[in-house]
């Protein structure tokens, strides 16, 4: 079976896994402002040693593409491309705001609306939903909350503004998730359960950010 890793580098903590399928071998994560971290490299070195593994074994590199910190997003997605190509690995990227969605709520039995700081009062925003497929929009916070969620009665909320939300949508009951950000092993569980036309396989990844595609 393919042995992979997974990286997520879009917020302050950054992780790695290296796993097997469904068994996670190995994995750690960092603050990057902590005097401890060096490099993305170097810590996925160190969960790599921690498997008893080599770069050379992998076959399979995971990315969360973003958005985020657009610095951090651009390094973690770099560096999984360099070590795709240097040891011929496929590449399987997912947003960042899918994986904050699937943090609340694998089974999505209740709409989530996840956000993200996309800066000078603008949100990177996502409303997840079992029965429909995810609509992702950039742009004013309260703009943007109300166009996603405006019509619902109830809904849970996930990473930055939560506060704020309740606020923009006083008619709706917004359940607080107290969930900011998403983890390195939400990456792997998606990757590894979701079927290959879901997650496609490459040879690079792309960064996120707010002139992306998913968000015209």
């Amino acid at each position: 079976m393919t042995l992979g890793m997974a990286v997520e580098s879009t917020t302050v903590t950054y992780g790695v896994a290296v796993f097997t399928g469904r068994e996670v071998h190995a994995h750690r994560t960092v603050r990057r402002d902590d005097p401890a971290f060096a490099s993305i490299g170097a810590l996925a070195e160190t969960v790599l040693t921690d498997a008893g593994r080599a770069f050379t074994d992998l076959g399979l590199l995971a990315v969360d593409a973003g958005p985020g910190n657009l610095t951090s997003v651009r390094a973690g997605v770099a560096y999984v491309n360099g070590l795709a190509f240097s040891v011929g690995a496929e590449v399987v990227s997912v947003d960042a705001l899918t994986l904050l969605a699937r943090e609340v709520s694998p089974e999505l039995d209740e709409p989530v609306l996840v956000l993200r700081n996309a800066g000078t009062g603008n949100a990177y925003a996502g409303l997840f939903r079992a029965d429909a497929e995810p609509v992702l929009r950039h742009g004013q916070l309260d703009a943007v909350v109300r166009e996603l969620a405006g019509s619902l009665p109830s809904l849970y909320c996930a990473g930055v503004f939560r506060e704020q939300v309740r606020t923009l949508l006083p008619d709706a009951a917004v359940k607080d998730s107290g969930i900011d950000t998403s983890s390195v092993l939400t990456l792997h569980d998606l990757v590894t359960t979701a079927t290959s036309a879901d997650l496609p396989r490459a040879a690079f990844a792309t960064p996120i950010t707010d002139s992306s595609a998913v968000f015209q």
